[in-house]
Formats: C-alpha cells, sequence, structure tokens
C-alpha cells in the first residue's frame, strides 16, 4: 500500500511540474504595453458573452 501510494504522489508531482501554467504572480506587468494588460484582463475576466450568446440563440 505503501508503495503505491508513493507512485501516486511521485507521478501528481511530475504532472503538475509539467503543466506549463505560469505561477507567477507579476504576469500582468510583464506585459509591455497598458493596452496589452488591457487585453490581458479582459481575457481573463469575459463576463458573460458566451452566456447570453447561447441566451439570444435560444
Amino acid at each position: 500500500m505503501k508503495k503505491i501510494i508513493t507512485s501516486v504522489a511521485f507521478a501528481t508531482y511530475i504532472f503538475a511540474s509539467q503543466n506549463g501554467y505560469s505561477t507567477h504572480s507579476s504576469w500582468l506587468m510583464n506585459i509591455n504595453s497598458t493596452k496589452g494588460r488591457f487585453m490581458a484582463v479582459e481575457e481573463q475576466l469575459r463576463g458573460f458573452d458566451t452566456a447570453m450568446v447561447e441566451v439570444g440563440y435560444r
């Protein structure tokens, strides 16, 4: 049982270390222009655009 838990923990560690997501808190400040920052925030906080399109389609 101990080997199984160790194997699962190791596999989880390997998967998590290769996900490619940024965990740095300065991701927004690394964008050079103000317009680029606004576009990045708009992309993260999209709102209800997809939901409204689906409601309009119905």
